[in-house]
């Protein structure tokens, strides 16, 4: 029978043995870390030049992108050493900050979505008093507040915890990650991170949604209207898809949280679920990128426009950069055309 010892923030199970070995699950860790890391810095870099998104849904993105992007390199690419080396080698002080990044990067990538919703919501129900109500700088202190709520909110255990250490490193998981030692804790942080924010964004969308309706049906598919309405609800159907696609993810990690708080008799999981439920929910913070590859045209044009400055060793795009690899390209699909005509 096998002993459980609890060493600070660490938990180590004697005769433990993952039902993975090592060289698959570093690898699965390891292609979630890089995945993360790269579509986010991508996504990061391709938002700030696409200025076809307007700027106050585009800087909430960029806030989306950002927390994704401390996912994976403050929870994801730490969790490689764990994974080959079968115990946690950085201490407990790296072991609180990396939970409680995680918590705070993971609350802030939902509310940036549910503040698009939010925005969208002004922007298409009421049209005529968007400019008064949501203004940069109130947008930006809501940014603000996001993380420093977020930072408190997950921090809130460790003045109840053994030592101030109340993250610890949960080895089916191979990461120091969210965990919900205090009930009240749980209900906490499962309230404000995933119902409040589903449902906020339900409404918001669901009435955006039924005024495009209205809209479409009063003729606004002309001229202007028409553009404005199609570009409308392509940013409705992108906050529907990253919505469920965020939920579905982390829908059965929470599904298990609550399951083991509130039911008298939880049942056992084998060691391989509780890895696939957290590396699942750790999945969903490269998928962004891929929702706004697929829905939006402008966004594939500049994400080939700043992989090809990062080939040749430009970090900050400008606008000079943007143009002169545009016509590069241009210059080489019309090319052959042209030979051709001449011929």
């Amino acid at each position: 029978m096998s002993k459980l010892n609890l060493t600070n923030s660490t938990i180590v199970e004697d005769d433990f043995e993952h039902p993975l070995s090592v060289i698959p699950r570093t690898a699965l860790i390891g292609t979630i870390g890089i995945l993360t890391v790269f579509s986010n810095s991508l996504g990061i870099s391709v938002l700030r030049i696409t200025t076809e998104i307007p700027y106050i849904p585009r800087i909430c993105l960029i806030n989306l992108g950002v927390a994704d992007l401390l996912v994976g390199i403050i929870a994801c690419l730490p969790s490689l050493a764990p994974s080959i080396l079968d115990k946690w080698p950085y201490g407990d002080i790296w072991c609180q900050i990396s939970g409680i990044s995680h918590g705070v990067s993971i609350t802030v990538s939902i509310w940036s979505i549910l503040l698009v919703s939010i925005d969208r919501y002004f922007a298409i129900v009421h049209a005529l008093r968007y400019r008064q109500i949501v203004t940069i700088k109130r947008i930006k202190i809501i940014l603000a507040c996001m993380w420093t709520v977020g930072t408190l909110s997950y921090s809130l255990p460790l003045p109840f915890a053994h030592k101030f250490l109340y993250y610890r490193y949960i080895r089916e998981e191979y990461m120091c990650s969210i965990h919900f030692d205090f009930l009240w804790f749980c209900i906490f942080t499962a309230v404000y991170m995933p119902i409040f924010s589903n449902t906020g964004i339900f409404i918001t969308t669901f009435r955006s949604v039924m005024k495009l309706r209205q809209t479409k049906k009063l003729g606004g598919e002309s001229s202007v209207h028409g553009a404005s309405l199609k570009k409308n609800m392509k940013a409705v159907k992108m906050l529907v898809i990253t919505a469920i696609t965020f939920f579905m993810f982390w829908c059965p990690y929470i599904f298990n949280v609550f399951i083991n708080k509130f039911s008298p008799n939880p049942p056992s999981l084998p060691p391989i679920v509780p890895f696939i439920m957290v590396w699942l929910a750790n999945s969903n913070s490269f998928v962004n990128v891929i929702i706004y590859l697929i829905l939006y045209p402008h966004f594939r044009k500049n994400a080939l426009i700043v992989l090809i400055s990062f080939s040749k060793g430009r970090c900050c795009i400008k606008k000079s950069d943007k143009k002169e690899i545009l016509n590069n390209i241009s210059s080489k699909v019309s090319g052959p055309q042209t030979s051709e005509s001449m011929n």
